[in-house]
């Protein structure tokens, strides 16, 4: 964090980042693996995309209701949409590499 504070960057706000980064980033892991399961286990995507993205979101609710408990913490409506976006993100991503995967399969079939 030094390094930041040296180029005039605020460290509070680099660590503000950093943290919303994480929670991004580990709610699209867990939207990649609730869409590898909704494929694995009933096979149309499409027709049940919403289910990794309800299940996301209850989670990310869940979540942030966890944070009202212990003193010293707060819930955020904006952290729910971050951790939402990063379901969101990684479901379509999932998707976007299916769709790629299936169309270089077809391809070498022919």
């Amino acid at each position: 964090m030094q390094i930041f504070a040296r180029i005039g960057i605020s460290t509070d706000i680099t660590e503000h980042i950093i943290r919303k980064l994480a929670h991004f980033t580990e709610f699209t892991a867990l939207g990649i693996l609730l869409s590898i399961d909704t494929v694995l286990f009933l096979k149309n995507m499409k027709q049940y995309v919403w289910i990794p993205l309800f299940i996301g979101l209850l989670v990310a609710l869940i979540d942030e209701t966890i944070q009202l408990f212990p003193i010293g913490r707060s819930s955020s409506v904006k952290d729910v949409w971050i951790d939402f976006s990063g379901v969101i993100f990684g479901t379509i991503l999932l998707l976007v590499l299916k769709q790629i995967y299936l169309f270089k399969l077809r391809k070498t079939l022919k």
